[in-house]
């Protein structure tokens, strides 16, 4: 107990020194909106930056703030972050860096005016010459959710047959559900061994506007940083991120500039355009940048109107295990501990309650709850994630656990983190100690007592990179302590190489040492060789692999071990719209020869399909062409739908946007569909029907004559009645009307002239038919007349 209470303290007082700073010192109240009856006394061209303590006032009723601004020798003054926010401006340009902390120039706000009263220290801001800020927002938007699936049913497995020597073996994986408007159900079975296992059974609803999900069934918990995921059976809801995949839950940048002129910005992150945009004249800011995860630098390309271009840098940081300010996530769970997973169907222990919380403070700040409690123990603990810009995202956390009997919890645990990703070198670190009765929901033992975990790589300049990492974890089932060490580098062109060790420093024996070698031929084909020399022998293997082009290619496999193990292995495997085929052969000590299928069947209605597995939301592509029409997903190609029968396409991207075309090769020129391409956003499960529907409109070639039998001059303006079409006469008074079956009444006009006729055009007819002759006469009622 005396252990647990320094900890307690030594980790309060740890988190008061690194989240408190002490509040500035009160300045006495400043008058005097600028203030000119004050001579300046202050340097416009210092020797060097001349650091100046001021209560900055950006109005004339502000109380104002004390902030250091530096005055340049170039006679430009520069502000801190906080003075920009203050003016709701973005800083510009790039940061002059001081004991420190970021400046900017006020200089480089076209409009803003600043006056600096040296008797009372106080410098007046003034923006109201500023243009309001244009704010553009980068990521994009959430994709539009096709609306709840259509009432159905799926039903898939794997099934695998294995013949060899000893015995032979039948197994299958088993899964069916039940979708629609009110949610997802489903179960899985076992078939393994002549005996069936029941896996999981649940119940899952999305409710995609409060970023939420409803499970009730078998799950996983979400233990968060302080427990563990644990198989149960029970409820679970919280917040589910995933159902808003636009949505980027970590702090991104947001930086901004101001220009002269309207100018064309692009947006480049570590080197690689990511946006581009249009800004008018004034300050701008461009909010959530896209950004990857880890430090990295930003650079604007500002292009004005005179073609004139400039360069601003900005380095950030962003750190995917940070909340953005005020975002939450939790979740909360309850129910029973699902036992002997995979060998027993219904094997659930005593009863428990959790729940998680986290919430982005700030973008620099998120902190974090955890709960859980059962009848043998109760465990909480709090912790944060903190981003220091320059070092990397500093974690720590505490936990306490309290039970009765020797089944309980008691004691606690702590621990530090310190992470950092950057192109060019990276480096993370953990720290932990726990109580040797410390356990979490599912655990009989803590899983570590002491653990030590430092990593770091290194990206040279000439492609090749280094890794390093040592691993200490000291628990009741005894003591782990390696290190490890890395390299990789591109040799020539296509050939990687990649060495590494492992070293055993508990005096264990078990070191090892690798080589691989990979050669990359063309978009699908590759070879390696890899060594491996270890404590127990050596170990090697050749080999050579396809894999698919897209989702009906087909792949292959195939390699040769030798040392410690003798083994010649190949394999393939062939996908099709209805199944994917798996073969493997094996001859080693014992012959093996593998087969399996992945096969299943999707009701959409009162439709039912064969089909590949699905592994998430699908969709049925109907087209009304009289041939069959080869369909693409994200450009690659899908399958081939059948005259008369819709095509599954599975796997598509849950509540994103999902692109599907037809080939209009495939089409004839009497064929017309309303568009050749549809953008869709599919639930998160069950499936949506795409129609690619024939135009309702129809075609037919016209001959325009006059009374007398003379062409109507080319170039002629065709209007038709009642509707916005308009179309023109070409060569002997021919032209093509596109409209929707019926009789229509046709205005035509040329320079010195005019004319009506009327047209009757059919459901059938087509560009292919003869052309048919209309007599237009002037300002009359006519019946068609074909010659």
């Amino acid at each position: 107990m005396k252990t647990t209470k320094t900890w307690w303290s030594a980790w309060i007082g740890l988190e008061f020194l690194i989240l408190c700073q002490p509040p500035a010192a009160a300045a006495p109240p400043a008058s005097g909106w600028f203030a000119s009856d004050c001579p300046t006394g202050v340097e416009l061209h210092p020797a060097q930056p001349l650091p100046m303590l001021l209560r900055v006032l950006t109005r004339p009723d502000d109380p104002g703030e004390d902030a250091l601004l530096l005055r340049l020798p170039d006679g430009s003054l520069y502000a801190p972050r906080a003075v920009f926010t203050a003016l709701d401006l973005p800083p510009p340009g790039t940061p002059l860096h001081y004991t420190g902390d970021e400046y900017h120039a006020l200089d480089r706000i076209p409009g803003l005016r600043y006056a600096i009263d040296a008797c009372r220290q106080v410098v007046s801001l003034d923006r109201a010459g500023v243009g309001a800020t244009s704010t553009r927002r980068l990521t994009p938007r959430a994709a539009t959710i096709a609306g709840p699936p259509e009432p159905g049913a799926y039903l898939q497995t794997q099934a695998l047959y294995v013949r060899s020597e000893s015995a032979d073996a039948v197994s299958a994986l088993i899964d069916g559900g039940l979708f629609g408007s009110g949610g997802l159900v489903r179960n899985s079975l076992l078939q393994d061994d002549g005996r069936t296992v029941r896996l999981d059974t649940s119940w899952m609803h999305d409710d995609p506007k409060s970023l939420t999900r409803l499970t009730l069934g078998d799950g996983i918990t979400r233990g968060g940083s302080f427990g563990r995921s644990l198989r149960f059976g029970g409820v679970q809801w919280g917040r589910e991120f995933a159902l808003r995949p636009d949505l980027v839950t970590f702090p991104l940048p947001q930086i901004g500039d101001a220009t002269a002129l309207p100018s064309a910005v692009d947006v480049y992150v570590n080197n690689s355009l990511r946006a581009t945009d249009d800004v008018p004249a004034g300050p701008f800011a461009l909010t959530e940048v896209p950004v990857m995860s880890g430090a990295g630098e930003i650079q604007l390309v500002i292009t004005d109107l005179l073609g004139r271009s400039r360069i601003v840098s900005y380095e950030f940081y962003a750190a995917p295990n940070l909340l953005r300010p005020g975002l939450s996530d939790y979740t909360v769970e309850t129910g029973f501990e699902r036992r002997a997973y995979g060998v027993n169907s219904l094997d659930y222990g005593a009863g428990f309650g959790a729940a998680t919380w986290r919430y982005g403070v700030n973008e620099r700040l998120t902190v974090e709850g955890h709960v859980e409690t059962s009848h043998r123990l109760q465990v909480a603990g709090v912790g944060y994630a903190l981003l220091l810009p320059r070092i990397g995202v500093l974690g720590s956390g505490i936990a306490r656990g309290s039970g009765q009997g020797n089944g309980g919890s008691d004691g606690g645990e702590m621990f530090v983190t310190l992470d950092r990703q950057a192109p060019r070198w990276s480096y993370g670190a953990q720290y932990l100690v726990a109580s040797e009765r410390f356990v979490r929901l599912g655990e009989q033992r803590p899983p570590s007592l002491r653990r030590s975990v430092v990593r770091t790589s290194w990206h040279l300049d000439s492609g090749a990179s280094l890794s390093l990492g040592w691993f200490d974890n000291r628990s009741a089932d005894g003591h782990v302590n390696l290190l490890s060490l890395g390299y990789s580098q591109q040799l020539l062109s296509g050939v990687f190489a990649s060495l590494g060790a492992s070293l055993d420093l508990g005096g264990r024996d078990d070191n090892i040492a690798f080589l691989t070698l990979s050669y990359v031929m063309g978009r699908t084909l590759s070879a390696y060789a890899y060594g491996q020399r270890a404590d127990a022998g050596m170990l090697g293997r050749v080999g050579m692999q396809k894999n698919p082009l897209d989702a009906l290619d087909w792949s292959a496999r195939a390699a040769v071990d030798t040392g410690l193990t003798e083994r010649i292995s190949a394999g393939g495997d062939w996908r099709t719209t209805r199944a994917v085929l798996h073969a493997d052969v094996e001859d080693a000590s014992e012959s093996a020869l593998r087969l399996g299928v992945d096969t299943g069947v999707v009701a959409l209605g009162r439709e039912s399909i064969w089909t590949r597995p699905l592994s998430g939301p699908f969709a049925l592509v109907e087209t009304s062409a009289t041939s069959p029409v080869d369909v693409s997903f994200e450009n690659r190609h899908a399958g081939t739908t059948q005259v008369g029968a819709p095509l599954l396409l599975p796997d598509l991207l849950p509540y994103q946007s999902n692109r599907i075309s037809v080939a209009q090769a495939d089409f004839g020129i009497d064929q017309r569909l309303d568009r050749f391409e549809q953008t869709i956003a599919a639930p998160g499960y069950g499936g949506v029907r795409v129609r690619f529907a024939a135009d309702a409109r129809v075609e037919r070639r016209l001959r325009l004559v006059r009374p007398d039998g003379t062409p109507v001059p080319s170039g002629s303006d065709v209007a038709i009645t009642g509707t916005d079409a308009t179309t023109f006469v070409g060569h002997r008074g021919e032209t093509v009307l596109t409209q929707s079956p019926g009789r229509h009444r046709l205005q035509v006009s040329w320079s010195d002239g005019a004319c009506e006729a009327d047209v009757s055009l059919g459901p059938d007819d087509t560009l292919l038919q003869p052309m048919q002759t209309v007599v237009c006469s002037a300002g009359s009622h006519t019946d068609n007349e074909t010659r």
